[in-house]
C-alpha cells in the first residue's frame, strides 16, 4: 500500500513537471513571436528618430510607424517638417490662413496615444473649421533651450511663417535645462550620432539583459516563472511604500524644497532666459505667444495647486505680456486625486490617456471662444 501511494505521488509529480515543461515551451514559443514584433516596431521608431547638430533632437520628415511606449502600441507619423501630424503631408512655408505651432515635450507629442486623439490633433481639427492650421512641433524630451533654438531655426533658416506659437512648458523640463546645460557647454567634442547609436545600444542590452532575467533562468517552468511574477509584484509594491509618497524626481522640485534647491530653482532660472529669448524672437516677428502649464500624477496627488510652476510661469507670462493658460485646476478639483489620475492618465504613467488629452483640448478651445 505504501509502495502504491510512493509510485502514485512520484508519477504525479512526473506528469505536473512534464506538463510545466510543455507550458513553459508554448510560453516561449509565443514569446518568440511577441518579441520579434516588439523588435520590430523599436526599430521602426529609432528609424523616425534623430539627432539635431541644432537642438539636439527630432522627428525625420515623411515617416509613419506603428511604434511602442510601454506596452501601448500607436501610430507615429510626421509631414514635411518632421512634425507629428495626422498623415505625411506636404506642409508650405507659406500659407493665407491663420497659423498657430504648439511646441512642448512628450505630453505634446503625444507619447502613447494616435494623434487624433492627442490634444493637439483634437484642436487641429476642431480650428480647421473656422480656417485656422495647426502644427505640431513638440518631441519627447524638450524644454526651453531647444524650444528657442527650434523655434529660431524654423523661423529664420527653415523660413517658415505663422502667427501663434504656444508652449506647453512641463515640471520635468527644469531638470532637462540643467542636462541641456551641461551638453551644450561640451558640445564641441561630442558626436550626436555616436552619442544616439549609444544610447540605442544601451537600451537594446538592457532589453536583452532583462529578457534572460525574465526568460532565461525560467525559460523551460511555467511554475518558476508565476513565482518570479509574483516575487517582482511584491518588491515593487514595497518599493512603493517607500519612496512612493515622494514622487518621482524630476517632477517634485514643485513641491519638494530639498528638491527645488537641488535641481529646481536653477533650472527655472536657465528655463527664463531661454523663454525670455524666445519671446523677444518672436516679438520682433510680430507673432504672439501663449503660454501653458499642467500637473504630472506627482502634482495631484499632493494637490499641489497653487504650484511653483504656476505661479512662477504666471508670473513671467504678466511681466512679458503673454497670454497663460493654467491647466492645473483641469486635474486638482477637488475630487479624489487617485480617481482623476485613473482617468486621465496612462496606467503607471505620468502622461495623459485619451481622455486627458481630450480635458486639456476642451480647455484651450474654451479660452480661445471655441
Amino acid at each position: 500500500m505504501k509502495f502504491k501511494t510512493v509510485f502514485f505521488a512520484a508519477l504525479l509529480v512526473i506528469e505536473i513537471a512534464v506538463l510545466d515543461f510543455a507550458a513553459g515551451r508554448f510560453l516561449i514559443y509565443l514569446e518568440s513571436h511577441h518579441n520579434a514584433a516588439i523588435k520590430k516596431m523599436q526599430e521602426a521608431e529609432h528609424a523616425i528618430r534623430t539627432s539635431s547638430t541644432i537642438y539636439h533632437h527630432d522627428l525625420k520628415p515623411l515617416k509613419s510607424a506603428r511604434v511602442l511606449w510601454g506596452n501601448l502600441r500607436y501610430t507615429l507619423t510626421t509631414n514635411s517638417l518632421g512634425f507629428r501630424d495626422s498623415q505625411m503631408r506636404d506642409i508650405p512655408l507659406e500659407t493665407s490662413q491663420h497659423r498657430i505651432v504648439f511646441i512642448g515635450d512628450s505630453f505634446t507629442e503625444g507619447i502613447g496615444v494616435d494623434f487624433d486623439k492627442t490634444f493637439v490633433g483634437i484642436i487641429q481639427k476642431k480650428l480647421a473649421e473656422t480656417g485656422t492650421s495647426v502644427l505640431n512641433a513638440g518631441v519627447l524630451s524638450y524644454s526651453p533651450v531647444l524650444y528657442l533654438k527650434k523655434i529660431d531655426y524654423l523661423i529664420n533658416k527653415v523660413g517658415l511663417e505663422f502667427d501663434e506659437l504656444v508652449v506647453y512648458i512641463d515640471v520635468s523640463d527644469m531638470d532637462d535645462e540643467n542636462q541641456y546645460h551641461i551638453f551644450y557647454s561640451t558640445r564641441d567634442s561630442v558626436n550626436l550620432e555616436e552619442e544616439r547609436k549609444k544610447a540605442v545600444a544601451t537600451a537594446e542590452l538592457h532589453d536583452k539583459k532583462a529578457l534572460i532575467l525574465t526568460v532565461g533562468r525560467k525559460r523551460n517552468s511555467l511554475i518558476l516563472r508565476v513565482i518570479a511574477l509574483l516575487r517582482d509584484h511584491f518588491k515593487r509594491r514595497s518599493h512603493q511604500k517607500v519612496f512612493g509618497a515622494r514622487g518621482l524626481w524630476r517632477s517634485s522640485w514643485t513641491f519638494d524644497e530639498k528638491l527645488y534647491q537641488t535641481y529646481g530653482r536653477e533650472g527655472l532660472e536657465r528655463a527664463k532666459a531661454h523663454m525670455d529669448d524666445l519671446s523677444k524672437l518672436l516679438k520682433s516677428r510680430g507673432i504672439q505667444l501663449t503660454v501653458a502649464v499642467y500637473p504630472w500624477p506627482d502634482q495631484i496627488l499632493h494637490r499641489d495647486l497653487n504650484s511653483r510652476q504656476v505661479i512662477f510661469w504666471k508670473e513671467w507670462a504678466q511681466k512679458n505680456n503673454v497670454h497663460f493658460i493654467n491647466h492645473f485646476p483641469d486635474f486638482i478639483n477637488g475630487k479624489n486625486s487617485k480617481e482623476v489620475i485613473k482617468k486621465f492618465y496612462l496606467r503607471k504613467d505620468m502622461h495623459w490617456n485619451q481622455t486627458g488629452h481630450r480635458l486639456v483640448a476642451e480647455h484651450f478651445l474654451k479660452d480661445r471662444g471655441n
